[in-house]
């Protein structure tokens, strides 16, 4: 699961949590992109991209369950949304999805 919470100050952050079936070798989240909306506007703008290379607390090792949040600084009145690619892996092999989180408005 994944959602992006506004924390005050325009500030927002992106959590998530990650369940494998069992220990992995890999289980977490691979990316995660921020998009912002401005007030009145119907464009979405990637804002930032948090890779698990960039960011290795993105990802949790021999472990069945991860869970963790990333910040942004964004603008108070503006839409949130991101698309966060978690990742659970064993051997070389692994499952992953994509999931839009719901649209929050920082405040």
């Amino acid at each position: 699961s994944a959602y992006v919470n506004p924390d005050g100050n325009g500030n927002v952050s992106v959590w998530f949590e990650v369940q494998g079936v069992h220990t992995m070798d890999e289980v977490g989240v691979l990316s995660i992109r921020i998009q912002e909306k401005p007030t009145g506007s119907s464009t979405w703008t990637t804002v930032q991209t948090f890779l698990h290379t960039d960011y290795p607390e993105l990802l949790e090792y021999n472990d069945s369950f991860h869970w963790g949040h990333v910040d942004y600084s964004g603008t108070k009145g503006y839409s949130y949304r991101a698309y966060v690619t978690v990742w659970a892996g064993e051997d070389g092999d692994g499952d992953s999805r994509i999931i839009t989180t719901e649209i929050i408005i920082a405040n």
